[in-house]
Protein backbone atom coordinates (compact mmCIF):
# COMPACT_ATOMS: atom_id res chain seq x y z
CA UNK A 1 0.00 0.00 0.00
CA UNK A 2 1.58 3.48 -0.96
CA UNK A 3 0.74 6.24 1.37
CA UNK A 4 1.67 9.72 0.87
CA UNK A 5 5.01 10.59 2.10
CA UNK A 6 5.55 12.21 5.52
CA UNK A 7 9.22 14.80 4.60
CA UNK A 8 11.35 16.25 7.44
CA UNK A 9 11.98 19.98 8.42
CA UNK A 10 14.25 22.32 6.53
CA UNK A 11 17.32 20.44 6.25
CA UNK A 12 20.64 22.09 8.60
CA UNK A 13 23.92 23.40 6.90
CA UNK A 14 25.80 19.92 7.81
CA UNK A 15 23.48 18.49 5.01
CA UNK A 16 20.96 16.60 7.60
CA UNK A 17 17.41 17.34 8.47
CA UNK A 18 17.56 18.23 12.29
CA UNK A 19 14.44 16.68 14.88
CA UNK A 20 11.83 18.98 15.05
CA UNK A 21 8.02 18.95 14.23
CA UNK A 22 8.20 17.25 11.25
CA UNK A 23 6.56 19.74 9.16
CA UNK A 24 7.69 20.09 5.61
CA UNK A 25 9.64 22.38 4.28
CA UNK A 26 7.94 24.87 1.76
CA UNK A 27 7.77 23.12 -1.53
CA UNK A 28 8.64 19.69 -0.43
CA UNK A 29 4.94 18.28 -1.37
CA UNK A 30 4.81 20.10 -4.45
CA UNK A 31 6.51 18.66 -7.73
CA UNK A 32 7.20 21.47 -9.87
CA UNK A 33 6.18 19.08 -13.33
CA UNK A 34 4.48 20.97 -16.23
CA UNK A 35 2.49 18.91 -18.39
CA UNK A 36 3.99 16.48 -20.28
CA UNK A 37 4.34 17.76 -24.04
CA UNK A 38 4.50 15.01 -26.84
CA UNK A 39 7.40 12.75 -27.04
CA UNK A 40 8.83 9.75 -25.55
CA UNK A 41 8.01 10.05 -21.32
CA UNK A 42 9.82 7.40 -18.99
CA UNK A 43 7.31 6.66 -16.82
CA UNK A 44 8.67 6.32 -12.42
CA UNK A 45 4.82 5.13 -11.37
CA UNK A 46 5.01 1.72 -9.58
CA UNK A 47 2.62 -1.27 -11.51
CA UNK A 48 -0.85 -1.26 -10.94
CA UNK A 49 -0.69 -3.93 -7.77
CA UNK A 50 1.82 -1.77 -6.51
CA UNK A 51 3.77 -5.29 -4.81
CA UNK A 52 7.14 -3.94 -5.42
CA UNK A 53 9.53 -1.03 -3.98
CA UNK A 54 11.05 -0.80 -7.76
CA UNK A 55 8.68 1.18 -10.15
CA UNK A 56 7.17 -0.74 -13.14
CA UNK A 57 10.00 -1.11 -15.56
CA UNK A 58 12.65 -0.39 -14.19
CA UNK A 59 15.44 -2.86 -12.44
CA UNK A 60 17.53 -2.38 -9.23
CA UNK A 61 21.56 -2.88 -9.52
CA UNK A 62 22.75 -3.24 -5.74
CA UNK A 63 26.91 -2.67 -5.90
CA UNK A 64 27.80 -1.86 -2.69
CA UNK A 65 25.64 -2.50 0.72
CA UNK A 66 22.12 -3.29 0.43
CA UNK A 67 19.33 -0.97 -1.41
CA UNK A 68 16.93 0.54 0.12
CA UNK A 69 13.94 1.93 -2.71
CA UNK A 70 10.60 3.17 -2.20
CA UNK A 71 8.10 4.51 -4.60
CA UNK A 72 5.90 7.35 -2.80
CA UNK A 73 2.74 9.28 -3.43
CA UNK A 74 3.84 12.93 -3.32
CA UNK A 75 0.90 15.46 -3.94
CA UNK A 76 -0.42 13.93 -7.13
CA UNK A 77 2.64 12.57 -8.05
CA UNK A 78 4.63 9.17 -7.35
CA UNK A 79 8.61 9.84 -7.10
CA UNK A 80 11.31 7.34 -6.35
CA UNK A 81 12.78 7.51 -2.82
CA UNK A 82 16.49 6.47 -2.46
CA UNK A 83 17.99 6.15 0.79
CA UNK A 84 21.88 4.85 1.19
CA UNK A 85 23.37 3.75 4.37
CA UNK A 86 27.24 3.46 3.16
CA UNK A 87 25.70 1.68 0.09
CA UNK A 88 26.11 2.44 -3.82
CA UNK A 89 22.55 1.09 -5.81
CA UNK A 90 20.97 2.17 -8.86
CA UNK A 91 17.43 1.72 -10.96
CA UNK A 92 18.06 0.99 -14.46
CA UNK A 93 16.02 1.18 -17.36
CA UNK A 94 16.28 0.01 -21.20
CA UNK A 95 15.34 2.67 -23.67
CA UNK A 96 15.49 3.45 -27.54
CA UNK A 97 15.12 7.25 -27.68
CA UNK A 98 16.44 9.43 -30.89
CA UNK A 99 17.70 12.85 -28.46
CA UNK A 100 18.15 13.91 -32.18
CA UNK A 101 14.16 14.18 -32.61
CA UNK A 102 13.70 14.37 -29.05
CA UNK A 103 16.97 15.77 -27.57
CA UNK A 104 15.20 17.78 -24.00
CA UNK A 105 15.88 15.45 -20.94
CA UNK A 106 13.41 16.93 -18.07
CA UNK A 107 12.96 15.60 -14.17
CA UNK A 108 12.53 16.95 -10.63
CA UNK A 109 14.87 15.78 -7.77
CA UNK A 110 15.25 16.40 -4.30
CA UNK A 111 18.32 16.02 -1.88
CA UNK A 112 16.92 15.20 1.93
CA UNK A 113 20.82 14.31 2.81
CA UNK A 114 24.08 14.92 1.25
CA UNK A 115 27.09 12.17 1.47
CA UNK A 116 28.55 15.09 3.59
CA UNK A 117 32.26 14.57 2.27
CA UNK A 118 31.75 13.65 -1.24
CA UNK A 119 33.35 15.03 -4.04
CA UNK A 120 33.41 13.96 -7.49
CA UNK A 121 36.63 15.21 -8.31
CA UNK A 122 38.28 12.25 -6.30
CA UNK A 123 37.88 8.86 -7.19
CA UNK A 124 38.16 8.20 -2.98
CA UNK A 125 35.47 10.62 -2.10
CA UNK A 126 32.82 9.72 -5.01
CA UNK A 127 29.92 9.83 -3.66
CA UNK A 128 26.37 11.53 -4.12
CA UNK A 129 23.08 11.54 -3.36
CA UNK A 130 21.34 12.48 -6.64
CA UNK A 131 22.56 11.09 -10.02
CA UNK A 132 20.81 10.91 -13.50
CA UNK A 133 23.05 8.57 -16.11
CA UNK A 134 22.03 8.37 -20.06
CA UNK A 135 24.15 5.78 -21.83
CA UNK A 136 24.93 5.44 -25.69
CA UNK A 137 25.96 2.18 -26.44
CA UNK A 138 28.48 1.50 -28.88
CA UNK A 139 29.94 -1.97 -29.60
CA UNK A 140 31.65 -3.04 -27.06
CA UNK A 141 29.68 -1.61 -24.83
CA UNK A 142 31.64 -2.28 -21.76
CA UNK A 143 34.41 -0.80 -23.51
CA UNK A 144 33.10 2.44 -25.88
CA UNK A 145 29.80 3.25 -24.86
CA UNK A 146 29.67 6.87 -23.76
CA UNK A 147 27.72 8.17 -20.56
CA UNK A 148 26.46 11.14 -19.63
CA UNK A 149 26.05 12.07 -15.95
CA UNK A 150 23.87 14.50 -14.21
CA UNK A 151 24.72 15.13 -10.68
CA UNK A 152 24.21 17.05 -7.56
CA UNK A 153 27.46 17.09 -5.45
CA UNK A 154 28.54 17.89 -1.81
CA UNK A 155 31.22 19.72 -2.69
CA UNK A 156 32.12 20.11 -6.41
CA UNK A 157 30.98 23.62 -7.48
CA UNK A 158 27.75 23.57 -10.02
CA UNK A 159 29.08 24.01 -13.35
CA UNK A 160 31.61 21.28 -13.08
CA UNK A 161 32.51 19.42 -16.20
CA UNK A 162 34.62 16.62 -15.85
CA UNK A 163 35.38 12.78 -17.08
CA UNK A 164 34.58 10.15 -14.34
CA UNK A 165 37.46 9.51 -12.02
CA UNK A 166 36.29 5.61 -12.32
CA UNK A 167 34.92 5.67 -16.30
CA UNK A 168 37.01 7.61 -18.86
CA UNK A 169 33.74 7.47 -21.42
CA UNK A 170 31.84 8.90 -18.37
CA UNK A 171 31.54 13.14 -18.62
CA UNK A 172 29.77 14.46 -15.48
CA UNK A 173 28.24 17.73 -15.51
CA UNK A 174 27.85 18.76 -11.71
CA UNK A 175 24.02 20.71 -11.93
CA UNK A 176 23.69 21.13 -8.43
CA UNK A 177 26.43 21.45 -5.33
CA UNK A 178 25.99 21.91 -1.82
CA UNK A 179 23.28 22.59 0.67
CA UNK A 180 21.90 25.37 -1.46
CA UNK A 181 18.25 23.97 -2.28
CA UNK A 182 18.36 21.24 0.33
CA UNK A 183 14.92 19.50 1.27
CA UNK A 184 13.31 21.16 -2.10
CA UNK A 185 12.49 19.67 -5.30
CA UNK A 186 14.30 21.31 -7.78
CA UNK A 187 13.19 20.62 -11.85
CA UNK A 188 15.52 20.28 -14.32
CA UNK A 189 15.91 20.88 -18.30
CA UNK A 190 18.42 19.76 -20.55
CA UNK A 191 19.26 19.69 -24.10
CA UNK A 192 20.93 16.58 -24.25
CA UNK A 193 21.51 16.74 -27.94
CA UNK A 194 23.64 19.51 -27.35
CA UNK A 195 25.54 18.44 -24.05
CA UNK A 196 26.59 15.01 -26.04
CA UNK A 197 28.17 17.44 -29.24
CA UNK A 198 30.17 19.64 -26.76
CA UNK A 199 31.07 16.72 -24.43
CA UNK A 200 32.22 14.15 -26.98
CA UNK A 201 32.74 15.79 -30.37
CA UNK A 202 30.24 13.86 -32.35
CA UNK A 203 26.55 13.49 -33.55
CA UNK A 204 25.15 10.73 -30.81
CA UNK A 205 23.40 7.33 -31.29
CA UNK A 206 20.38 6.89 -29.73
CA UNK A 207 20.02 6.68 -25.85
CA UNK A 208 20.01 3.00 -24.94
CA UNK A 209 19.56 2.82 -20.93
CA UNK A 210 18.77 5.58 -18.30
CA UNK A 211 19.87 5.19 -14.59
CA UNK A 212 18.99 6.78 -11.17
CA UNK A 213 22.10 6.11 -8.82
CA UNK A 214 22.79 7.40 -5.13
CA UNK A 215 25.96 6.11 -3.39
CA UNK A 216 27.84 6.89 0.32
CA UNK A 217 30.33 3.67 0.37
CA UNK A 218 33.07 5.34 -0.19
CA UNK A 219 32.88 8.45 2.29
CA UNK A 220 30.90 5.57 4.65
CA UNK A 221 28.48 7.96 5.06
CA UNK A 222 24.13 8.10 4.63
CA UNK A 223 22.21 10.11 1.37
CA UNK A 224 19.01 10.06 0.79
CA UNK A 225 17.24 11.71 -2.39
CA UNK A 226 13.95 11.64 -4.87
CA UNK A 227 13.41 11.39 -8.62
CA UNK A 228 10.25 11.87 -10.28
CA UNK A 229 8.71 13.35 -13.52
CA UNK A 230 11.56 12.01 -16.29
CA UNK A 231 10.58 12.77 -19.62
CA UNK A 232 11.77 13.33 -22.85
CA UNK A 233 10.54 16.13 -25.30
CA UNK A 234 10.98 17.47 -28.87
CA UNK A 235 11.29 21.23 -26.97
CA UNK A 236 12.02 22.48 -23.52
CA UNK A 237 9.81 22.53 -20.46
CA UNK A 238 9.36 25.48 -18.36
CA UNK A 239 11.35 24.42 -15.55
CA UNK A 240 13.24 26.05 -12.76
CA UNK A 241 16.69 24.61 -14.33
CA UNK A 242 20.41 24.49 -13.87
CA UNK A 243 23.29 25.28 -15.76
CA UNK A 244 22.80 26.48 -19.30
CA UNK A 245 24.24 23.79 -22.01
CA UNK A 246 25.48 26.93 -24.42
CA UNK A 247 27.61 27.81 -21.00
CA UNK A 248 29.28 24.40 -21.66
CA UNK A 249 33.12 24.20 -23.41
CA UNK A 250 33.27 22.80 -26.63
CA UNK A 251 35.23 19.52 -26.89
CA UNK A 252 38.07 21.33 -28.59
CA UNK A 253 37.86 23.40 -25.99
CA UNK A 254 38.67 21.03 -23.25
CA UNK A 255 41.38 18.31 -23.23
CA UNK A 256 41.16 17.20 -19.25
CA UNK A 257 41.99 13.50 -18.49
CA UNK A 258 39.70 11.29 -15.59
CA UNK A 259 38.80 13.35 -12.72
CA UNK A 260 40.29 16.90 -14.27
CA UNK A 261 37.50 19.21 -14.10
CA UNK A 262 36.85 22.03 -16.23
CA UNK A 263 34.95 24.62 -14.23
CA UNK A 264 31.99 26.48 -16.66
CA UNK A 265 32.06 30.41 -16.21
Amino acid sequence: MLAAAVHPPEPSVDGTAPSGDGKEPQGASVIPLPPVLPGPRIDLSVSPDGGSPVPDGWALKEFTGRANVKVEKVGQFFAVHLNSDRASFGLHKDISVDVGQYPYLSWAWRVDQLPPKGDVRQKDTDDQAAQLYLVFPRFPAMVRSQIIGYIWDSTAPAGTVLTSPTNRMAKIIVLRSGTDRLGQWVAESRNVLEDFRRLFGDPPPKAGKISLLINSQNTRSSAESWFAGVVFTRNPLQRDTGMSADAMPSRAERESGPGRPERVN
